[in-house]
């Protein structure tokens, strides 16, 4: 009867049937048990040793978009297409993808690291770790439809996971102003950059303009100067500008860029005409050589006093559309001293542990059931390997 109970199943044709199996683990049932029982145990003891979360949340509303901007500029003359040089920032698919980015900067990770002592805190080593510890507890989520971004801190400590939370966005808002990021600082920027350069070369062009007026003794009359702008000064004024326009628009735009297009267009239609005007209307008959570069200095003067001009228009209106902006960021809703720990891997821990336990004790089980049960040339086969292997 024994024999009967202890015999190894026979397999049928097509391999190890399920009861097969079974009977095998029936009989190893003791050690099965035991490494489940065992594994059990030990799983949830590590898990109960993890330590347990707080997280806490805070939810970013960041600026959109301006539109109108490009409208008032439509009413400032020949350099109100400049409006597109604002948005160099639009090949992100939309305004919140920008800020998550500013979020995950190494910059602003930095200024919370020294200003929280997170290096201490994590026990980093240096920098680098400390980093990846603080991108590992923090979760950066925002949100299409709504346009919202979502801060999500963990920390052991409920009140230091608040503060981490709320630290992030002070620390983004002072990032923030010493970049120039919306549509109308954006603007603001350029136009400062392009006012300053323009007054440099009107300077630059006065001097010339006297130096060459005291050479030559010529008197710019107002007939001189209408007869000057009627020959093309003021489409000068209007290239140049177009040429400032293209070369911003090129920082972010291909050539198949239909604005990119349309601007060549008129660039390369105005140049003809000036070409035109100063080839069949020539805008004075000079005495002398010295009288002509005069004329010449004191056109080029002229171009750079209309460019600007309407460069200044263009820059006040972007300070206006700054100046109405509300904060950069703002936080709907700052985080809190999350009151329920809310972040834990103790119950994934124990599950996987047991399961694990039950996995290993069924293998240990079928393998002690066929090496107990097997056939004399099975163990004859087992004797051979183990002499290789000596």
């Amino acid at each position: 009867m024994s024999d009967q109970t202890t015999a190894v199943p026979e397999p049928d044709k097509n391999g190890w049937s399920l009861l097969d199996v079974m009977v095998l683990l029936g009989q190893q049932k003791k050690i099965l048990l035991a490494i489940l029982i065992l594994g059990s145990v030990a799983a949830v003891w590590h898990a109960m040793s993890l330590p347990r979360y707080y997280s806490a949340t805070t939810m970013l509303l960041p600026p959109q978009q301006q539109t109108s901007a490009a409208g008032a500029l439509s009413q400032l003359g020949f350099l109100a297409g400049a409006a597109g040089v604002a948005g160099i920032a639009s090949g992100l698919k939309t305004p919140e993808e920008l800020y998550v980015a500013f979020l995950q900067t190494r910059r602003l990770q930095n200024a919370l690291i020294e200003r929280l002592d997170l290096k201490r805190r994590y026990g980093a080593a240096n920098m680098t770790e400390a980093r990846q510890i603080l991108a590992g507890r923090v979760s950066i989520v925002s949100d299409k439809k709504t346009g919202l971004i979502t801060l999500e801190a963990d920390d052991q400590d409920a009140v230091f996971s608040a503060s981490l939370a709320n630290a992030y966005v002070e620390e983004l808002r002072k990032m923030l102003a010493t970049l120039a990021v919306t549509e109308s600082q954006q603007r603001q920027l350029f136009f400062e950059q392009q006012v300053n350069k323009t007054r440099a070369a009107l300077g630059a062009a006065e001097m010339e303009f006297r130096r060459k007026q005291g050479q030559s003794g010529l008197v710019v009359t107002q007939a001189m100067a209408e007869s000057l702008i009627r020959g093309g000064v003021e489409l000068h004024a209007q290239i140049a500008a177009r040429e400032v326009q293209l070369q911003a628009l090129s920082r972010f735009a291909t050539e198949q860029n239909p604005d990119v297009q349309r601007l060549a267009a008129e660039l390369s239609a105005r140049r003809h005409q000036l070409a035109l005007i100063e080839r069949g209307n020539p805008s004075i008959a000079p005495d002398s050589a010295q009288a002509s570069e005069a004329v010449q200095a004191f056109r080029t003067m002229k171009i750079q006093e209309i460019t600007l001009e309407a460069l200044v228009r263009q820059l006040e209106i972007a300070k206006v559309d700054a100046s109405k902006e509300g904060p950069l960021v703002q936080a709907v809703d700052q985080a809190i001293v999350p009151e329920r720990m809310t972040k834990s891997k103790r119950r994934v821990t124990a599950l996987v542990g047991i399961l694990a336990a039950m996995l290993l004790g069924v293998v240990v089980a079928l393998i002690r059931g066929l090496a107990h049960n097997a056939t004399p040339e099975t163990r004859q086969g087992w004797s051979r390997l183990k002499a290789a292997w000596r």
